[in-house]
């Protein structure tokens, strides 16, 4: 019985292959029978952010997979400018399509910010290495996409020019923000705005990034893109302005500065001095000081404070000063010391406290009712000052 059951098995192996069923999918290729949704010419702001689905019949072709293909509107497909897999890695007959990548066919099928353009979709139908492009009955749809005026990517420079600028041409920095806590120094610039003090006149001017993309600011406070060889004129007041420029919110605003002050307030002593400093053009000022002041009655020895106010047209007031609320005589002259920073000045005077991020010189007589000369540059990334002794 033993051989013979095993007769039967080597029998029953050999013969297994042959007698097993197999299943051969030969139906034939064929294209969906049409588009579902949506209607043709469909209108798409791709500002709004919302996804878009594209629905088709089923393909009655057996075991398939999908692709949309897009194409211009003069085209027919055989080079589309964009293929994506359908739902479920293209076993489905629908696709759900981010803002994003909408607006990589809307440029794709060139497209410019602002603007509309019209682009056809279809669905390719695969089996195997086989594929058919197109439905059944209606044809391809269309899409009509209307890319927002942004800007991608963000600039890493912008450069001012035209008649209206001074100098003619001026690169703006990355914003520096006011800090309005006392316990919090705001020393990192925006990523997304610019700035610049600048004395700006009646004239042209335009703006031009790393990428030689060009702008324009509107009278409305935005920001928008300088067409073709247009030449517009400059909406900021004709004046010295602090202007900022943010291109992630695609605005603009420009406040007129009124004075810029070396305030000097010596610890101890009850009356404080200040001098109107002098605007010499590209983000500097200078003043002269007859009579610099430092307390001598303060035991162990001398103390002066000094900053400086920005009043702009209206209440706000800025007070630069250093990185720090107070300052020790042996960082003179260290690492950044010189470096200087925006704060709210209102805080720092509505707690009575005069003297709060302040630089301090040496403590000696050679300071004391001597003439200083005082420069303060706000251009570039980086804000900073010099005292010095004159003779």
């Amino acid at each position: 019985m033993k051989k013979t059951g095993l007769i039967v098995l080597a029998l029953l192996l050999l013969l297994g292959p042959a007698c097993t069923k197999r299943t051969v999918d030969d139906t034939p290729l064929t294209a969906p029978k049409s588009i579902v949704l949506p209607r043709d010419a469909y209108p798409l702001d791709l500002g709004t952010g919302q996804p878009l689905t594209l629905e088709w019949d089923y393909s009655l072709g057996g075991n398939v997979r999908y692709q949309v293909v897009f194409d211009k509107a003069s085209g027919d497909f055989t080079n589309p400018i964009y293929a994506i897999l359908s739902d479920n890695g293209g076993f489905l007959p629908s696709v759900t399509i981010s803002a994003a990548m909408l607006k990589s066919v809307a440029r794709l099928a060139g497209c410019e910010v602002g603007k509309s353009v019209t682009v056809r979709w279809t669905v390719r139908t695969f089996k195997g290495l086989e594929y058919v492009t197109g439905v059944q009955d209606g044809g391809p749809r269309t899409l009509i996409l209307t890319l927002p005026f942004e800007v991608d990517p963000l600039p890493l420079t912008v450069t001012l020019s035209g008649t209206a600028v001074e100098s003619g041409s001026r690169e703006m920095e990355h914003n520096l923000d006011v800090s309005t806590d006392a316990s919090v120094v705001i020393s990192e610039r925006s990523t997304t705005v610019f700035a610049s003090f600048i004395n700006m006149t009646d004239g042209t001017l335009q703006l031009t990034d790393e990428h030689q993309r060009k702008f324009r600011l509107t009278n409305d406070g935005k920001v928008a893109a300088l067409e073709g060889d247009e030449v517009p004129a400059s909406p900021v007041p004709a004046n010295l302005v602090y202007l900022t420029v943010d291109f992630e919110k695609l605005v603009w605003k420009a406040v007129p500065v009124k004075n810029i002050w070396f305030w000097n307030r010596p610890w101890d002593v009850d009356n404080a001095y200040q001098s109107q400093m002098i605007y010499q053009g590209k983000g500097v000022w200078k003043v002269t000081v007859d009579s610099f002041k430092i307390a001598l009655e303060k035991n162990p020895g001398y103390d002066s404070r000094y900053h400086f106010r920005i009043d702009y047209n209206g209440a706000d007031t800025d007070r630069i000063g250093p990185g720090k609320k107070d300052v020790n005589v042996s960082e003179i002259g260290s690492e950044g010391y010189y470096n200087a920073y925006r704060y709210s000045d209102a805080y720092s005077f509505a707690g009575g406290d005069q003297w709060a991020y302040s630089w301090k010189t040496p403590e000696n007589d050679d300071w004391n009712n001597h003439s200083v000369t005082v420069t303060l540059t706000m251009r570039g990334e980086t804000y900073t000052h010099s005292i010095t002794l004159n003779n």
